[in-house]
């Protein structure tokens, strides 16, 4: 997901730290980090952390890119370095509308998929080495979803047996989901994701809990509510939500492709009504 924009008030900010990036003329890249000291509507100023402008570029325009992370947003925008730079003062003129992103580990969404855990303490090594070693079992890597209500399920998983959706806030950096009894900060979890798009694929990772307490009626987690009162039949709910210790990067990548797809659905509707249901 990323736009691209010439409100660049909106995304670079003051005292903000950047990278202001030169290729040379031998294709050599210099980096720079950057902090934003002034901003107008179409030019800024920055002043290097620790390096110099090098001799060869004073007192003459140079074509540069600067990039410039804002929460958990990415921004990256062509810039000119202007002749009246010196030393550790740059004066920078923008050169073309800024790309902004997000963050990969901040894409998330609420998704309906089939999912399943196994507890591993605090032992890291254990869980990620067990998740590793059931990702290079080929047949644990690939699913068929049967239809089940406005989602699909997995009819018999090996150790798991039969594994209906749940609601699951998925992520680039991580995920967030009900429980019945709350996990210990740190816990380690092996997980196994079923997502059906673009072909049925188990993700598997380690997760580290990084919250895990008794339902609470903020508004992230009200959605959970209710359908997990049905799904766990438990009077008690609690919500947990964790960080990747370990996920392959093709296996992250699948994901954030994914939550992509589901969010233009969700905007779209009209667009993927010949689209198989999740």
């Amino acid at each position: 997901m990323e736009l691209t924009t010439k409100e660049f008030r909106n995304y670079f900010r003051l005292g903000e730290l950047g990278t202001v990036r030169i290729s040379d003329d031998s294709d050599y890249l210099h980096e720079f980090p950057a902090i934003i000291v002034q901003l107008f509507d179409s030019s800024l100023e920055v002043v290097l952390v620790s390096d110099e402008l090098p001799g060869e570029m004073l007192g003459r325009e140079v074509v540069a890119q600067l990039s410039v992370i804002t929460g958990h947003l990415v921004c990256d925008v062509p810039v000119i370095i202007g002749k009246n730079s010196f030393e550790q003062t740059l004066f920078l003129r923008f050169n073309g509308e800024a790309v902004v992103r997000i963050k990969r580990n901040f894409i998330r969404t609420d998704v309906l998929i089939p999912f399943c855990y196994d507890e591993h303490g605090r032992n890291s090594v254990k869980a990620v080495r067990e998740v590793q070693e059931l990702r290079a079992i080929p047949s644990r890597t690939v699913f068929a979803p049967v239809p089940y209500s406005e989602s699909y399920k997995i009819a018999d998983w090996p150790g798991k047996g039969e594994l209906l959706p749940v609601r699951v806030n998925l992520g680039g950096g991580g995920i967030r989901f009900a429980s019945v009894e709350p996990f210990q900060r740190g816990t380690m979890l092996g997980l196994q994701m079923f997502l059906d798009w673009p072909e049925p694929r188990v993700i598997h990772a380690a997760l580290q809990v990084t919250r895990s307490k008794p339902f609470e009626q903020t508004p992230e987690d009200r959605a959970f509510y209710t359908w997990s009162k049905i799904r766990l039949k438990s009077q008690t709910i609690s919500i947990t939500a964790g960080q990747y210790d370990y996920i392959d990067d093709g296996d992250r990548q699948f994901v954030i492709d994914y939550i992509k797809e589901i969010q233009k659905r969700q905007h779209n509707p009209a667009e993927t009504e010949g689209a198989e249901p999740t």
